[in-house]
């Protein structure tokens, strides 16, 4: 049974603490490969969401915060988490916040595939779309372009510096761009971000929060 005597607000010391003394002793799972004062009942009560504590404990943590450390057992050990060498209580916690474990890792990943993005496509990408390196490469590889190619890939590279937004690579310039390969490869060599759906409403919004107005 959960600790029902420690109703109190907990102060943001005490909160701070709490996470730094759990770090801690996930740190000692990590090296040690066990659930370091899991056993003891008190830590566990003090602890667990379902207490009064442990529920202001977990509710201090951000959805994000919570996924940014789980990412960081994503790249030691090739993007699968080792759940051994992770705290229960942090377990406990991310699959309170995100259904179970597995919705967790998938969630985590999805973060750390759009966190790629942001470093790879920063808001002032716009400043650096150009269509000569995409003419380069058609030349090196003996491939033709006439003036009606031209005419859509100048078209692309305007809409991309004027609206600050790649295009939808199903939209008819993409298409049309197809005929000289992978439409991806294309786009990136413009210096325009060769996003999915997903991936563009995503970055619309980064791009949008971090752009000076």
């Amino acid at each position: 049974m959960h600790n029902n005597m420690v109703t109190v607000r907990m102060t943001k010391q005490e909160l701070t603490k709490a996470k730094y003394i759990l770090a801690q002793r996930n740190e000692k799972t990590r090296l040690n490969g066990f659930e370091a004062g899991w056993c003891d009942p008190a830590f566990r009560d003090y602890y667990h969401p379902g207490s009064p504590t442990g529920r202001q404990i977990y509710a201090s943590y951000s959805g994000d915060e919570l996924l940014d450390f789980l990412i960081t057992y994503m790249e030691h050990h090739g993007h699968s988490p080792d759940w051994e060498k992770i705290h229960h209580v942090y377990k406990l916690y991310l699959s309170w916040r995100f259904g179970d474990l597995a919705k967790a890792k998938a969630k985590a990943r999805s973060r750390q595939k759009a966190m790629t993005q942001q470093a790879k496509w920063p808001p002032d990408w716009p400043e650096r779309v150009s269509s000569e390196p995409y003419y380069r490469w058609l030349e090196e590889r003996g491939r033709a372009y006439t003036e009606e190619d031209k005419a859509v890939i100048e078209g692309i590279c305007t809409q991309a510096r004027e609206s600050g937004m790649p295009p939808e690579l199903s939209s008819e310039p993409c298409v049309y761009l197809g005929k000289f390969g992978d439409i991806k490869k294309g786009l990136a060599l413009m210096n325009i971000p060769p996003l999915n759906k997903a991936e563009l409403r995503f970055m619309a919004r980064y791009w949008k929060e971090n752009r000076t107005k």
